[in-house]
């Protein structure tokens, strides 16, 4: 049997736009009405300002535990679940219409290069999961409240795995879900780099420190 036709996020977005009905809505109500979808519209959301190779201090904690909470969900195959202070709040149509308008220019462009595709990797069971777990630990380190500097792209090498997993499971894109888990190859050769030079600093400064004590 074909599967069935996936709308696009930019249709997804005109709709829930039509959803506000010039009035505004609540988040669980976006939710609700992007029923599966709505947790990795979340992911691609709460990953979007951190793909630049530079830490933003002050917002990788909270929406990092945002983006656990995605991948908890994901892996329990369960809808996502704000808290109710959160989830009630009341979002403005003129905002959401700034905000959408935002996302339809950029996720035009990329929907050139999404369409369901190898779309195993999007629906089963299991492999969802995997999913969940996947980004739990990308959110766990995207949360660490590093410093800008010297740790530059910490946020970025952990927030691109989540933002193509969530891509891919929003527009049933099995060959981006695949580019994810790709991602885990620059993300511990990041890490590899990172650890050796602490490494190589202590070992340096290890005489310093002990003339000093000494």
């Amino acid at each position: 049997m074909k599967p069935a036709a996936v709308p696009s996020l930019s249709a997804t977005l005109d709709d829930l736009l039509r959803l506000s009905n010039g009035q505004g809505t609540t988040l669980n109500a976006l939710l609700a009405r992007l029923s599966d979808r709505g947790v990795a519209l979340l992911m691609v959301i709460c990953t979007a300002p951190f793909l630049l190779p530079v830490s933003i201090p002050g917002l990788s904690t909270p929406f990092g535990a945002v983006l656990a909470l995605c991948g908890v969900f994901t892996a329990l195959a369960r809808p996502v679940r704000l808290p109710r202070r959160l989830g009630l709040r009341l979002l403005p149509h003129a905002s959401l219409e700034r905000s959408f308008g935002i996302l339809r220019r950029v996720f035009g462009k990329l929907e050139r290069l999404l369409h369901p595709r190898f779309q195993w990797l999007t629906s089963d069971a299991r492999l969802l999961r995997v999913h969940g777990l996947y980004v739990l630990v990308m959110a766990m380190v995207l949360a660490i409240p590093f410093p800008t500097v010297p740790f530059i792209g910490s946020n970025a090498i952990a927030a691109w795995p989540i933002f193509l997993l969530g891509l891919g499971l929003l527009e049933r894109d099995g060959l981006f879900v695949a580019l994810a888990y790709a991602w885990m190859i620059p993300f511990v050769g990041y890490w590899i780099v990172f650890y050796a030079a602490l490494v190589e600093f202590w070992y340096t400064m290890l005489p310093y420190v002990q003339g000093w004590i000494g």
